[in-house]
C-alpha cells in the first residue's frame, strides 16, 4: 500500500521560519512524517501541546463551549475526544505568551500548526441518536434535537423539562423552560395548560 500524502511536495513547508536560509525545508515534507523520525514526532508533538478544542455558534471561541484542554503532558498525535455539543464551528486554540514558562517538551519558539485530518462525526439525519443512529430521541426534544450519545435532549419544547423532555411543567408555569407564570383567570380555578398558558 503506497501513501500519496508522503509523496506530495508541500508549499507550505518552504514556508516555515528561516527553513530556507538555513536549507533544512526539507524536514518538513510529508516524506519526513511521523512515521519513523522520533525527532519530528516529539517536536510535532511539542507545537500543539496545550491546545483547547471549543464548540461555538459563531467564529468566537469565548462564545463556545470547552471541549477539550490539553493539561501539563505532551499530546497524543493521533487524538480523539468526545464532546456531545451543538454548534456551528469547531475551533482549535493553542498559544505561546512572551514570558510564561511552560513545561518541559513544549516548543516555544516558531510554534506553527499542523492538522493533517480532523473528523467531526454524528447522526446525518436529526430526530436520532445512538452507535447506529437509530434511536429516536423523544418527542418533547426542541427541534428533535439530542444527545448523540445519550439521547438526552438539548433543549425541550414548550411545556416540558428533565433530561428527556418528559416531565410536565409544575402547575402554575407553563412555556419554554417552564418559565411563565400562570394568570389566575382559567375558569373554575383550574391551572393554565403547560404548554400554552
Amino acid at each position: 500500500m503506497e501513501i500519496l500524502s508522503q509523496n506530495k511536495e508541500t508549499e507550505q513547508a518552504r514556508d516555515v521560519f528561516g527553513c530556507q536560509q538555513t536549507e533544512t525545508c526539507q524536514q518538513y515534507q510529508p516524506s519526513r512524517a511521523v512515521d519513523g523520525y522520533i525527532n519530528t514526532f516529539m517536536r510535532q508533538r511539542g507545537r500543539i501541546a496545550g491546545f483547547s478544542l471549543y464548540v461555538s455558534n459563531t467564529t468566537i471561541k469565548e462564545d463556545g463551549y470547552l471541549c477539550y484542554n490539553n493539561g501539563q503532558e505532551l499530546p497524543a498525535l493521533n487524538f480523539s475526544t468526545t464532546c456531545v455539543k451543538h454548534g456551528r464551528y469547531v475551533i482549535f486554540y493553542n498559544e505561546r505568551l512572551d514570558g510564561t514558562r511552560y513545561p518541559t517538551g513544549y516548543q516555544t519558539s516558531h510554534v506553527y500548526t499542523e492538522l493533517c485530518e480532523v473528523a467531526v462525526t454524528g447522526c446525518k439525519e436529526s430526530g436520532v441518536y445512538g452507535n447506529n443512529c437509530d434511536l429516536p430521541c423523544p418527542n418533547n426534544c426542541q427541534e428533535l434535537r439530542g444527545d448523540i450519545v445519550h439521547g438526552t435532549c438539548l433543549g425541550c419544547t414548550a411545556g416540558w423539562m428533565g433530561e428527556f423532555c418528559n416531565t410536565s411543567c409544575p402547575a402554575g408555569y407553563y412555556g419554554l423552560q417552564c418559565g411563565s407564570t400562570c394568570t389566575r383567570h382559567c375558569r373554575d380555578n383550574l391551572f393554565c395548560n403547560h404548554t400554552t398558558g
